[in-house]
């Protein structure tokens, strides 16, 4: 399965321009994030895939 991740770019970048996202994943069950993706600064979208469906997941 996939997982569909939007969001609004901040309100301000503090004077820097945002060059990127690092996108991350866990599972709820495991202490550890895993890079999922990352995608440039105009960029206020992106899709998580294969992920096993007997799972719930935290996204960052």
């Amino acid at each position: 399965s996939s997982i569909d991740c939007t969001w609004q770019p901040p309100l301000s970048d503090g004077g820097t321009t945002l060059t990127g996202y690092l996108i991350q994943r866990r599972d709820i069950t495991r202490p550890i994030w895993v890079k999922a993706g990352h995608v440039n600064g105009d960029i206020c979208r992106f899709t998580i895939k294969d992920l096993p469906d007997e799972g719930s997941y935290l996204i960052q």
